[in-house]
């Protein structure tokens, strides 16, 4: 097997490979798909991912394709922009105490991840100014416990925000690989 590795991982690329092994014959085709930022991997460990998922995750209304214009997100420090972006999608991820008003509308606009990222709780976002993209990636909880005992998720301290800026274009064109590098493994 061969690791597929679309874009700069010291910048930003999507890593996505068929693993024969977890896919069945003439059914959904499972193996890796993870985003690098910064040379930073999310999810942070292997795991089966279901490619026609995270592909179609990347259609023309995901984040790294259509980014909202927002100079004064795109300019705020990592942590801070990270979080504004998240409590727009789920307010309670990052304070489970807060009160979120009935008349919430969850907000997707900001959202670049995938079901593989985010079934880690790993959440991407990604906001524009002019002719950039700014990315911005990080684990929010962990999971702890053990097979006996159980697991639960825990909310992570201190957010470790990864995050790159790029040119619009590139971000494009490495969506596009992954797209069309699908459709080949699909036909397998």
């Amino acid at each position: 097997m061969v690791i597929m590795v679309f874009g700069d991982p010291n910048n930003f690329a999507i890593l996505m490979e068929l693993v024969p092994p977890w896919s069945l014959e003439d059914n959904y085709k499972n193996g890796l798909f993870h985003f690098i930022i910064d040379g930073k991997l999310f999810p942070d460990s292997a795991g089966v991912a279901t490619l026609s998922g995270d592909v179609s995750c990347l259609s023309e209304d995901n984040a790294l394709l259509s980014p909202l214009e927002d100079s004064i997100l795109f300019s705020l420090d990592k942590i801070e922009a990270f979080s504004t972006m998240l409590r727009a999608m789920l307010p309670t991820l990052l304070d489970p105490n807060v009160d979120v008003p009935d008349d919430f509308e969850t907000n997707y606009s900001y959202q670049a991840s995938t079901y593989n990222l985010e079934d880690n709780a790993c959440y991407v976002f990604a906001v524009s100014s002019g002719d950039e993209i700014r990315i911005l990636g990080a684990k929010t909880s962990y999971l702890s416990g053990n097979d006996i005992d159980g697991y639960k998720w825990i909310n992570c301290e201190h957010l470790d925000v990864a995050e790159v800026i790029l040119q619009k274009e590139e971000v494009h064109k490495i969506v596009n690989e992954i797209k069309m590098q699908f459709t080949l493994i699909n036909k397998l």
